[in-house]
């Protein structure tokens, strides 16, 4: 199976996706306290909030992850995050996280858990609706689940993809138009956008 190294020293990103997997079966199976994400509208974005316990962990603690789609007119992520950690016996806040490439490393990997057992078949091509950091994030995880023959990406903008495609190297990525994107095997959608864009025709 072919995937490019991980660019996070110390984090294999076939643990993140194992331990996501373990989280999901978790709460398949009723063993995990997760309400609904809070979300609160600003603005020119919004906040989420995101508790949880996992006994089998025994973890608990909140997300609190921002989406602003134009920050990157402003240098600044669209994504960003930050985790606290409580202490399960006590409450006390045992870590306060930036969690901002967790949240990519754990969405990524999200994305290729379902595609290791939902894709028709383990060799495939890979279609990528977009090129921010959650598009490699979960390219990077599913090559860690299913041998990717190719990678077709498509974005608004071609020099994204073009780029994308670069440093997708040495998996066999190229920049191609929607319709190529989409006639792939498994398509993962990474965009912020409110309106359709990959309709039924």
């Amino acid at each position: 199976m072919r995937y490019f190294p991980d660019p996070d020293q110390g984090v294999d990103i076939g643990d993140v996706n194992r331990a996501v997997e373990a989280a999901f079966a978790d709460h398949a199976n009723g063993l995990v306290q997760m309400p609904p994400k809070v979300y609160i509208t600003l603005p020119t974005g919004d906040f989420r909030t995101m508790p949880a316990y996992l006994p089998s962990q025994r973890i608990a603690g909140v997300k609190i992850v921002n989406v602003h789609p134009d920050n990157p007119k402003a240098g600044l992520p669209t994504v960003m995050a930050l985790t606290v950690i409580l202490d399960t016996a006590t409450g006390m806040p045992t870590a306060i996280l930036n969690a901002t490439r967790l949240t990519d490393m754990r969405t990524g990997a999200a994305g290729a858990v379902a595609a290791k057992y939902l894709a028709p078949k383990k060799e495939c091509v890979l279609g990528v609706i977009g090129t921010g950091r959650q598009a490699e994030a979960q390219v990077r995880a599913t090559a860690r689940e299913l041998s990717l023959t190719r990678v077709r990406v498509w974005s608004r903008n071609p020099a994204h993809a073009e780029a994308m495609a670069a440093r997708l190297a040495p998996l066999d990525a190229e920049s191609v138009s929607i319709e190529r994107a989409c006639d792939c095997d498994v398509l993962v959608t990474t965009t912020p956008s409110r309106a359709p864009i990959v309709k039924s025709e």
